[in-house]
C-alpha cells in the first residue's frame, strides 16, 4: 500500500478541492457562447496549466529538501498549512453569500476568443482560493511520499484532473448528443451554486483540522 500512497492522497482531496461553484459557473456562461466549445476548452486548458506547473515545481522542491526525511519539517508544515485552512474556512463562513453563478460573467455579449479564455482560465485558477490550498496540501503529501516517482506522476495526473472536473464536465457535456447530459449538468451547476460555499467550508475545516491534529501528533511523538 505504501506504493499507492500518493494516489491514496490525490484522490479525496482532488474530489475536496473539485469543489468550485465559481468555476462551474464561468464555464457554463462561455459554453453557452457562440463557438463556446473551443473556448471553454481552452479555458480547461488553462486551469489546468496552473496546476501543472504548480505541480512540477512543489514535486521538484519536495525533492530537493528531502520531505520524507525531514519530519520536524513536515510537522511544521502540517501545522501551518492546517491552520491557515482553518483560517480560510473560518473567512468563508463568515463571508455574505455570494451573487449568483456567473456574476458579472451572465451579462457578458461577446463571444470570449480562445486564446482570451485561455488567460481567464488561468487567472480563475491562480485566484481559486477554495482548490489551491487543498491542491498545496496534496502536493505537500504527494512529494513526500514512499510512492515510485511514476507513482507520483500518476497521482499528480489524478489530483488535476479531478481538481479542473467543473471545467472540464461542460465541455464533455455540450460534446454529448442530446439534452440529457446538459441538463444535469445544469442541475449539478444550480446545487453547487446553492451550496458551493458550505461544501467548500467544511472541506476547509475538516483537512485544516486533520492537518493540524496529525501535526500535533508528531510533535508529541504519538506519529512518527
Amino acid at each position: 500500500m505504501s506504493s499507492l500512497s500518493a494516489l491514496v492522497v490525490a484522490v479525496p482531496l482532488g474530489l475536496a478541492a473539485a469543489v468550485s461553484p465559481v468555476m462551474l459557473a464561468e464555464q457554463m456562461v462561455l459554453v453557452g457562447q457562440p463557438n463556446g466549445r473551443r473556448a471553454a476548452t481552452a479555458y480547461a486548458l488553462g486551469t489546468a496549466s496552473v496546476l501543472v506547473a504548480l505541480s512540477g515545481v512543489l514535486l521538484v522542491l519536495g525533492r530537493s529538501v528531502s520531505l520524507p526525511r525531514a519530519p520536524r519539517l513536515d510537522t511544521a508544515l502540517d501545522l501551518v498549512l492546517g491552520g491557515l485552512l482553518l483560517v480560510l474556512a473560518w473567512w468563508l463562513a463568515r463571508r455574505g453569500r455570494r451573487a449568483g453563478p456567473g456574476g458579472p460573467m451572465k451579462r457578458r455579449q461577446a463571444a470570449m476568443r480562445p486564446v482570451e479564455a485561455f488567460g481567464f482560465g488561468v487567472v480563475s485558477m491562480a485566484t481559486n482560493f477554495t482548490s489551491l490550498p487543498i491542491v498545496l496540501v496534496a502536493e505537500k503529501d504527494i512529494a513526500a511520499s514512499s510512492s515510485p516517482w511514476s507513482v507520483k506522476a500518476l497521482a499528480v495526473l489524478v489530483l488535476v484532473g479531478l481538481t479542473t472536473a467543473p471545467a472540464w464536465a461542460p465541455v464533455l457535456a455540450a460534446a454529448l448528443p442530446g439534452r440529457g447530459s446538459q441538463a444535469a449538468l445544469e442541475a449539478v451547476a444550480d446545487f453547487t451554486a446553492r451550496e458551493g460555499r458550505r461544501l467548500a467550508t467544511a472541506a476547509l475545516a475538516l483537512i485544516g483540522a486533520l492537518l493540524v491534529l496529525r501535526g500535533a501528533l508528531h510533535a508529541t511523538g504519538y506519529w512518527s
